[in-house]
């Protein structure tokens, strides 16, 4: 009798660990679904993240007016993040808003279709660079207030060329941009990501503020691309 109530004891506390892992695993799959803005490229789809003090906005106006007059025809846009304040601003006041710390993703309609690898993306990339002036800086040690000076708003120029990871080739690009009348030094990184064997792209876009900004531009960059690649594993 001792034996049988010491096994039924065993088999109770299996089932109670069991059904903790069942519930953490319902937990956790409501959680990534909570926190995942959805995407498709044609059939395929695709999770991407949403990111502390930024909110998705692209298909709220006057936002996706505004990122529609910059679309490149034959792209989709997915989506585009503002920072908190940005889109307060941007409601309240479209024409003077001063667009910094943002993304947009999105995809190229010709590419939609076609199987890509992570080794691929070396080819892909210098393809879609090849139009770029590149001027490879030390960010610690470059001189940028000198180098503004030779970039116009038509002819941004890549100063590196990273990969976050193995899905993911990066191009770091200083610009200048015309906001409401006024031109600001900008940063903008251009990235190329395989996800589900599909091609899709991001960019994230900064005012220049010194050298640390350019690592700044970096950083966050690289935490979105890395929470996208998990997310979509």
């Amino acid at each position: 009798m001792i034996y049988r109530k010491t096994k039924i004891k065993m088999h109770s506390g299996i089932k109670s660990i069991l059904m903790i892992i069942v519930i953490l695993f319902f937990r956790v799959n409501i959680l990534v679904s909570q926190n995942c803005i959805d995407a498709n490229i044609n059939e395929i789809k695709l999770c991407l993240p949403p990111m502390p003090n930024m909110r998705e906005c692209y298909n709220e106006n006057p936002i996706k007016q505004g990122v529609d007059q910059f679309k490149v025809q034959n792209n989709t846009i997915h989506a585009y993040y503002l920072n908190d304040s940005t889109y307060r601003s941007y409601i309240d006041n479209p024409e003077l808003t001063v667009v910094s710390d943002c993304f947009k993703v999105y995809s190229v309609n010709e590419t939609h279709n076609l199987i890509t690898k992570a080794k691929d993306l070396n080819e892909i990339f210098n393809l879609f660079t090849k139009g770029f002036a590149v001027d490879i800086l030390n960010s610690a040690t470059a001189d940028f207030s000198k180098k503004y000076q030779t970039i116009t708003i038509s002819n941004p120029t890549i100063i590196e060329m990273y990969q976050p990871n193995s899905n993911i080739k990066t191009a770091l690009c200083l610009r200048k941009v015309n906001y409401g009348g006024g031109v600001y030094n900008s940063i903008m990184t251009m990235n190329l990501v395989v996800l589900k064997e599909r091609l899709l792209f991001y960019c994230y876009y900064l005012n220049f503020n010194g050298a640390k900004s350019i690592q700044n531009a970096k950083s966050k960059n690289n935490i979105f691309g890395i929470k996208l690649t998990e997310l979509n594993q």
